[in-house]
């Protein structure tokens, strides 16, 4: 099987294809591009991030009054949820910065080991551990009209407090609608920060800034997000502990606390040992309102949205609010052909790595870029763009990294990417030349697909689409399976792009590619607004006409007995339509056929075959009960092949011989039948007989003739095939 996440199946003269930035095999990914450190899980830290000798017990008292069981979510806000990054217990959201991300459950106090009030209610392990110590929760009524306080205390390995610790902090009786940021220095030099969520505040993401910055996997940045988690009550809450090297950073420079709410409020936790007047604002800081920026405009929905747009094509209409590992697409594609569960279709944001590599591959910028990924598959895929793009930096032939493609076998399943920056009005268009059954059952070619804004908050709109198997087979040799325009009102059609540059601009070998010269395609595009002034269509393809020149195998199997041209095969004519196929000579390890039907291209196509063994595929023509078969001999040599039927064996028919034809020095048959053959309504195989006589039946390697026959349901096939080779 092949899981190839390429661009373009034809990039073999570009880098592209020698260096794969595309690519679903983990081997062709920089390996940084599989960490990305904000979400990376940092469980069960051990000796290098956090090898402190004593590390904290956190107290705090959330709300005015206490009981044994835990009053229900707070009921200022509702909406309110907390924002794990995945299913970790802790994360490391930034080089030696660790948060709690899932804590473990409520459980009864230990007092041993809480010394800031003697009557706990409850206490949560944070998962923030090394070796035999840990950072506890705790929570206890209130004294002297406190709302709650903090404070970190040694435990050690007994479970008991040693009374060594960092400080003790409390906050008074004002609401924490607000929210309160508590940074300090522990013990050993480690930094804490214990930040309470504002109660007002729907669904907020926590971002902490520093103006010394973070390092991450990505690169240095100004500000990471910290998951959130729900105290019992429903408080949220995040938690985090850092090495000495991230206390030194923070307290050399400024740093703070910047809430961000689903519904795009932006909150400022009131600044630590600063008057209010020389708090920094987000446009204070280098880098902040990007940071902001690009939560605000992050998808906020649960879950995914989708539409169909043919039967088999699926697109996304909105992504769900990241799970800390990326945005849901709400798409689904099966990553094998006996896949019973399909694989979830995520995007994410991209890696300074892989922006460099864009860069390097593609020779041109590469400032913005999202990562595809389908569940269960290692790898994922990068499609990258830059705000300053231009038509003239991707003429015709020129691939556009914007755009992606996944193709699985002999199928196109995902196509994604970001609309041309240079088309502020621009819209997506998926072409497919063998049309497709519309959601009202009429016979479709272009699609308009939906565009939604780049979770990431660069400002691009970008797209997802997801193909079934079958919707569209790939085209090794052409561009006749699955292509991608952006178009925009009045643009002329020299500034239509496609993605993978080989239609670029209506390029003439692109529309003679098509089998009407490409007068569908012009004729979508211009119903979309496209001027095309000046296009000239291609010649198209011309089937075989006059008297057929093919042969009558059997009653109902009319097969070929010759080339024409070298790349094509005439069957036939079926209920008055010329049936042919075009097999071009341009793979040296896959026999390659396209059917035709006169001019037109049916949807379903045979498979692609390898020339390292015997094959076959079959199809059935549309509107008809017929079907077409092609097949390859197992080796070089005279082989020669035929046709077997259960129901021919029993009427005492011997097993129908196919003419063959040569490609090199392999046979390879190819036939039509129709009704009369016979072969649809019984059990039927090809069969290829060496030149020294052996019977070789395809799927019975290594099994005996009985085993075969027995395994086959084919009583009789190998007595029938002999008795017709006389």
């Amino acid at each position: 099987m092949s899981t190839d996440l390429r661009p373009d199946p034809e990039l073999a003269a570009r880098a592209e294809r020698t260096t794969p930035l595309m690519t679903l095999d983990p081997d062709a990914l920089l390996a940084s591009a599989h960490r990305h450190v904000r979400r990376r899980t940092a469980a069960r830290v051990a000796g290098g991030a956090l090898a402190v000798a004593a590390v904290a017990v956190l107290g705090a008292n959330l709300a005015e009054h206490r009981t044994e069981t835990p009053d229900p979510a707070q009921s200022t806000s509702p909406t309110q949820v907390a924002r794990p990054f995945g299913d970790e217990r802790v994360v490391e959201v930034a080089d030696g910065l660790v948060a709690a991300n899932r804590p473990a459950p409520q459980r009864a106090p230990d007092h041993r080991t809480n010394t800031l009030v003697d009557a706990a209610t409850w206490q949560m392990d944070l998962g923030l551990t090394v070796r035999d110590h840990r950072l506890l929760l705790a929570v206890g009524p209130t004294g002297d009209q406190q709302q709650g306080a903090a404070s970190y205390t040694r435990q050690s390995s007994d479970g008991s407090a040693d009374g060594f610790g960092g400080g003790v902090w409390t906050w008074g009786t004002p609401s924490v609608a607000d929210g309160v940021r508590f940074g300090s220095e522990v013990q050993g030099g480690r930094w804490s920060e214990l930040v309470v969520v504002p109660t007002a505040l729907r669904d907020p993401h926590v971002l902490l800034w520093s103006t010394s910055g973070f390092e991450t996997d990505d690169g240095p940045t100004v500000a990471v997000e910290l998951p959130t988690f729900a105290a019992p009550d429903g408080q949220l809450l995040a938690a985090a502990l850092g090495e000495p090297s991230v206390a030194q950073a923070i307290q050399e420079g400024t740093s703070g606390i910047v809430f961000v709410g689903s519904d795009g409020r932006v909150v400022q936790a009131p600044c630590e040992d600063l008057p209010a007047p020389r708090c920094p604002t987000v446009e204070d800081v280098p880098g902040l309102a990007a940071a902001v920026a690009a939560l605000t405009a992050a998808p906020q929905a649960p879950v995914a949205t989708t539409t169909t747009l043919a039967q088999g094509v699926h697109a996304t209409t909105s992504l769900a609010r990241s799970t800390g590992t990326g945005w849901d697409t709400g798409l689904r594609v099966l990553r094998t052909w006996d896949d019973d569960e399909p694989g979830a279709v995520t995007f994410a944001p991209v890696s300074d790595a892989e922006l460099r590599t864009a860069r390097a591959v593609f020779e041109v910028p590469a400032t913005h870029g999202l990562r595809a990924s389908v569940a269960g598959l290692d790898g994922a895929s990068v499609f990258a763009w830059s705000d300053d793009d231009s038509a003239d930096r991707f003429p015709a032939q020129r691939y556009y990294p914007g755009s992606l493609r996944w193709d699985m076998n002999d199928d196109v399943r995902l196509l994604a990417g970001a609309v041309p920056r240079w088309m502020p009005e621009g819209r997506v268009v998926l072409w497919l030349p063998r049309g497709v059954e519309g959601v009202g059952g009429e016979l479709v070619h272009a699609l308009d697909v939906p565009t939604f804004a780049d979770p990431a908050g660069s400002g691009a709109r970008v797209y997802a689409v997801a193909l079934d198997a079958g919707v569209a087979m790939v085209d090794l040799t052409t561009v006749r399976d699955a292509l991608v325009f952006y178009v925009q009102d009045g643009v002329p059609a020299r500034d239509v792009v496609e993605g993978s540059g080989k239609c670029t601009a209506l390029h003439g070998d692109c529309l003679a590619d098509q089998p009407d010269g490409g007068a569908a395609l012009v004729a979508a595009l211009a119903e979309r607004g496209v001027d095309m002034d000046g296009v000239s269509l291609g010649a198209g393809v011309t089937p075989p006409s006059g008297e057929p020149a093919a042969q009558q195998a059997a009653p109902g199997i009319t097969a070929a007995v010759e080339w024409a041209d070298d790349v094509r095969l005439d069957l036939g004519d079926v209920e008055g339509r010329r049936v042919w196929l075009e097999l071009p000579d341009r793979t040296a390890d896959a026999l390659v056929p396209t059917l035709f039907v006169d001019q037109a291209l049916p949807q379903v196509q045979p498979r692609q075959l390898d020339l390292t063994s015997a094959g076959a595929t079959q199809v059935s023509l549309p509107g008809v009960r017929a079907l077409v078969a092609v097949g390859i001999a197992p080796q070089d040599g005279a082989w020669r092949a035929f046709v077997w039927s259960v129901s021919a064996s029993a009427g005492g028919d011997l097993p129908v011989e196919l003419p063959t034809v040569r490609r090199g020095e392999r046979a390879v048959y190819a036939y039509v039948a129709t009704d009369a053959s016979g072969l649809f309504d019984t059990l039927s195989t090809d069969v290829w007989v060496s030149p020294d006589g052996d019977v070789l039946v395809p799927g019975c390697e290594g099994l005996t003739e009985d085993e075969c026959e027995e395994t086959g349901a084919t009583p009789g096939l190998f007595a029938d095939v002999r008795e017709a080779l006389g």
